[in-house]
């Protein structure tokens, strides 16, 4: 159990061409936005 917690804590992080990086508090808001949108084009779409 402790291996799990350890591999869950780990920071991954990929750099975009040196301009920003990418981790996983970036990812995480990126699917929010997307998903923010997904709700706003079903509410405004019919």
């Amino acid at each position: 159990m402790l291996e799990f917690h350890m591999i869950a804590k780990r920071d991954v992080t990929f750099s975009a061409l040196g301009f920003f990086r990418i981790n996983s508090s970036l990812i995480g808001s990126i699917i929010g936005a997307g998903i923010t949108y997904v709700v706003i084009l079903l509410q405004y779409g019919k």
